[in-house]
This record gives C-alpha cells, structure tokens and sequence, in this order.
C-alpha cells in the first residue's frame, strides 16, 4: 500500500522503511513555509495495490492532497511505501522512485482600475476596467464585475453584475446609479485552470475600488412624453419633460436624444441640440417611420460635462392608431369587427 504520512520527525525505525521523502525545502529557497498542521498517518489516502479499485488511475485523492500541499507553501509531509514477503512470489529488494509536481499559477487582476480608485464627479454610465490582468500561458481569461453600495463586499446586494465575459472592460447601464452616491465594485477573473482542483475552483479578484457619481441636474422620467413603451400616431410627436433645478445652482442646459439603439445613445436619429427649453418636436416628418420603435431620453449639461441618460423610454410609430381615433372607434370595436368591414 501507499499512503501519506504526516508525521514531521519519523521515528529511527520509520526512517528505514520510508523509502520516499519530501524533506522540509530551504527557507532561503522557498521563503516561510507552514509547518504540517496534523501530524499522525492519514489512512483515508492508503492506496492498496492489491485492489483494483485502490489503484484506479482516476483516483485523484493524493494528486489533489499535493495540490493542497502546493497551495498551502506547506513542506514536512513524507510519503511511505509498504510492502510485505509473499512465499513462492518474487520481492523487489530496492526501490527507486521519483515525484514530479508541475504547477501553474492562477490568473490574477491587475491593479490599475478605471475610474481611478476613489475617483469623483463620474458618469452615470462609466466603463469599468482593471488594466494589468495575467494569465500564465497566456490562456483566455474571463471577467467579470460586480459593483454595490457596500463597502467591504461589493457583491452584497449589488446594482450591477456583468456575469461572465470575454471582454476586459464593461459600460454600467443607464438608470443603476443615483447621483451623487459612492460604488464600490471590483473583478474577477478565471482562466481553464479555475477548477483544475474541483474542490476548490478559483476565480481570482481583484482590489475593491470606489467612485462617486456627479450630482448634476437629473430629469426625470416621471410625466416624460410620450411614456414609455408608447404607441404614437404621427412621425412629429412632441416630446417633453418635467423641468428641474441643478443641486449646485448651476446653469444647465437639455439635450432630447431620440434613437435605434436600446441605449438611447447609439443608432441617434433626432436630436435637439443644447436648450432650455423642456419641449422638443421634430420638424422633419421623414425622420421616424411608420411602424419603427424608438428610445429616447433627456441629458444634462452644465459647466463641469454631460450627464446622462439618468432614464430611457420607448415609443412605436403607428399611424394606424390616429386612423382609428378619427374614426371615433375605439381599439376593442375596431378588433372585433375587422372581419365585417
């Protein structure tokens, strides 16, 4: 049988029949290392040749141990070979044997965020990154993010968790910061090394970083029209909000952004341009189409930058629904009926 021993200072007879060793390394090589923290032979690790099942070479028992060993910096644990003399069967007198243990580092993060730890007046929507991520082999590295109110853990109760992605950075969306409050938020990453120890897969993470949100005029979606997810009759609706007052006494201006994407930023269609006003009503009557649906929002802008989108809204053009209204049918007639006309 092979087994483990955890006993640091064999006795005088244990030293004669311990046929392999692993010697406690140099300090000078090694640096500190833990001593072995239960002395004593753990029989739970006994492998016995003399069955099969002891031997299945997918019995990841000792090969798991040393990873424990590795991973600890723990040095002092001996292995022991055993045997016995079988009559009429021959018995190997000398035994020579060799323990190869190959290891490769976990991935790890890196240490320059994006914002700058702790830094303040930031967007609404700022794009999170940790330059200086490793991945020995230079293997795939996943990421993700997570970012909350909480301080100590940003995985308590987070806004955002980005789950796992390829990509190294991640944009937070609108509408899961408020202003003026501090995020604390970090990363994570993992490479096809992470569970190579199943019992304890790795993912790596980073420090935990800060930063505090502007506190510029904020509009709100609250009696915004059209409301969201709004049917609309014509291709030069009037959009508009409710005024508001910059926290700072700040002069402040409104930007209406009308577009394709769900972001209501990429894919622009209309845009008003900086105002004052609180009303925006496009003049080309091309510029939406028949049956397309739209995002929009309001931004901000002051003296220190822009700020938004703090909302999105969504809106279809259907010119079918004004024909309906003219009618003086409503939509319920008009469905149950449309078979007859």
């Amino acid at each position: 049988p092979l087994a483990w021993r955890a006993r640091p200072h064999p006795t005088q007879r244990e030293r004669r029949d311990l046929l392999l060793t692993n010697p406690r390394p140099s300090t000078e090589r090694t640096g500190q290392l833990n001593p072995p923290p239960n002395p004593g032979l753990d029989r739970s690790m006994v492998v016995n040749n003399n069955d099969p099942v002891g031997t299945d070479p997918n019995d990841r028992r000792l090969q798991n141990k040393i990873a424990d060993w590795v991973r600890a910096g723990a040095s002092g644990y001996n292995f022991m070979l055993g045997g016995d003399e079988t009559p009429g069967q021959y018995t190997l007198k000398n035994v020579q044997t060799r323990l190869l243990v190959g290891y490769i580092d976990f991935a790890s993060t890196g240490n320059s965020p994006t914002p700058a730890n702790g830094a303040t007046q930031q967007s609404f929507t700022p794009t999170l990154h940790v330059d200086g991520a490793n991945s020995p082999e230079n293997l795939p590295l996943n990421y993700l993010f997570r970012l909350g109110k909480n301080p100590s853990n940003p995985d308590d109760h987070s806004v955002f968790d980005s789950g796992w992605q390829s990509n190294a950075s991640v944009t937070v969306p609108a509408e899961r910061l408020e202003a003026n409050t501090t995020y604390y938020w970090r990363v994570y990453v993992m490479n096809t090394y992470y569970n190579a120890y199943p019992a304890y897969p790795v993912w790596p993470n980073s420090n935990t970083y800060s930063f505090t949100t502007n506190n510029p005029a904020v509009t709100s979606k609250t009696n915004a029209s059209p409301s969201d997810k709004a049917v609309v009759a014509t291709s030069t609706p009037t959009f508009s909000i409710n005024g508001t007052t910059h926290p700072n006494n700040l002069g402040f201006t409104y930007n209406f952004r009308i577009t394709t994407g769900t972001d209501a930023l990429t894919g622009s269609v209309l845009d008003s341009g900086w105002q004052t006003g609180t009303t925006f009503t496009p003049s080309d009557p091309t510029s939406l189409q028949d049956g397309g649906t739209y995002t929009w929002t309001v931004l901000t802008k002051d003296s220190t930058g822009t700020y938004g989108p703090f909302w999105v809204s969504t809106f279809t053009v259907n010119w079918a629904a004004s024909l309906i209204s003219d009618s003086g049918v409503d939509g319920f007639s008009y469905a149950a009926n449309a078979g007859c006309w």
